[in-house]
């Protein structure tokens, strides 16, 4: 004879086994301060508490997170296509002791709006982006990691652009990027404040990388890189291609070289201010550097000289 509080304790467990191993159903759900992790959370009336939980429990392939309040909603790995958006919270943060705040995988489009992410001088990365996807940033904040503000070693191609952000006091780069062997991968920096990364440990405000036969494309608008170890480093290495262009930017009090260009890869200035705290240590260009004739470069040019066009 079954018994029957056996039965009731074998059929709760398989139901709470089962609601725990639901695929997502929710397009769009929430976080909130007040929120609680657990298969209900989600809605505006009842939302859930953090990132990674609703990632991976709530919100389907193509969904959306957003924030209702300020606080702190905890490191999350992505690996599909989502958006996390605060658009009206005073903050929506990450604050990460370890590892990555975010880490990017899969192939999907990632959308983030509106975070802070705070290494507090001992995670990681802000953001590693390790996917063969896109990744849209903007109105975002990231500080203080011990390697770099965002980078960016796709397997294969990869589209990146982050806008109107601010990237700061990172030890490594303030946005890395190492093109792989196959595959394109693209940048866009726009309207961005890259500053004081790497000032004392060489680092850099973006450092612009590739190996084998990739091939990198990168644009930078209205963008200021100041106060960083080295400004912008574009750097290729064998058969690959590696282009940087700034148009109506400035790399300013950098601590040693302000642009550094390696052999192979070049560099486009169109209205452009070009200053470091020390213009003799100023542009090592053993690259190409092009220069369409409105620019304001202070500092001095070791290695191939600035080839000037004009404007068509």
């Amino acid at each position: 004879m079954i018994d029957a509080r056996s039965f009731f304790a074998v059929a709760v467990t398989s139901l709470m086994a089962i609601v725990a191993n639901a695929a997502p159903t929710m397009q769009r759900a929430w976080v909130s301060l007040d929120g609680v992790d657990g298969p209900n959370c989600g809605s505006g009336g009842t939302p859930c508490r953090s990132f990674q939980y609703t990632h991976d429990n709530i919100v389907v392939n193509g969904g959306s997170i957003f924030v209702k309040d300020s606080a702190g909603y905890g490191p999350i790995a992505i690996s599909k296509s989502i958006s996390i958006i605060n658009d009206g919270a005073a903050m929506a943060a990450i604050f990460a002791a370890s590892g990555n705040a975010i880490s990017v995988t899969g192939g999907g489009d990632v959308v983030l709006k509106g975070l802070t992410l705070d290494g507090g001088g001992s995670a990681t990365n802000g953001v590693a982006f390790t996917s063969s996807g896109s990744l849209t940033m903007a109105n975002c904040t990231v500080r203080g990691f011990a390697s770099n503000g965002v980078s960016v070693v796709p397997p294969g191609g990869g589209s990146i652009a982050i806008v109107d952000s601010l990237i700061t006091g990172n030890a490594g780069a303030g946005v890395y990027t190492f093109g792989d062997s196959s595959g394109s991968l693209t940048l866009t920096l726009s309207r961005d404040r890259i500053v004081n990364n790497g000032f004392t440990t060489m680092g850099y405000g973006v450092r612009l990388t590739g190996g084998g036969a990739a091939y990198q494309f990168s644009t930078i608008e209205s963008s200021v890189i100041g106060e960083n170890g080295i400004g912008l480093s574009v750097e290729a290495s064998g058969s690959n291609t590696v282009s940087g262009a700034l148009f109506d930017s400035k790399i300013l009090g950098s601590g040693n070289a302000s642009i550094k260009v390696t052999p192979g890869a070049t560099v486009r200035l169109e209205k452009t201010s070009v200053q470091s705290y020390y213009p003799a240590f100023g542009i090592t260009n053993n690259g190409s550097i092009v220069s369409f004739g409105n620019n304001a470069i202070v500092d001095s040019v070791t290695g191939n000289p600035i080839t000037t066009t004009s404007l068509r």
